[in-house]
């Protein structure tokens, strides 16, 4: 999840940080 927000998924950030945290 961490390797789509360093390549630059801006607008999914909160989406992938909220994954993150459940995952």
């Amino acid at each position: 999840a961490y390797e789509r927000m360093l390549r630059g998924d801006v607008k999914y950030r909160f989406v992938i940080d909220n994954r993150t945290l459940t995952d």
